[in-house]
């Protein structure tokens, strides 16, 4: 026996439609980010998300992003030191 999740009006109790479950891609590459980012601007624009959620993700995303970005200058640095100590 499943719970059903309502939503409270004035007047009535209507059953809130059901999210889909969506699979979260992995996020742990520059492209994964930027193809993520993309997702989440053409689901604002077409009012799929709410814009200032989309815009709190986006944060976040850009975030990850430099942080993706700034792990991968430190393995080639690091690489790069390793090799001229030879």
């Amino acid at each position: 026996m499943g719970l059903t999740v309502v939503k409270k009006t004035n007047d009535s109790i209507q059953p809130l439609e059901e999210k889909k479950k969506t699979r979260n891609p992995p996020l742990k590459t520059g492209g994964d980010v930027r193809r993520e980012l993309s997702r989440l601007y053409f689901a604002g624009k077409q009012g799929e998300r709410d814009i200032g959620d989309v815009s709190k993700l986006a944060n976040v995303l850009s975030i990850l992003g430099r942080l993706i970005t700034g792990e991968g200058l430190e393995e080639r640095i690091a690489e790069l030191e390793r090799s001229i100590s030879k």
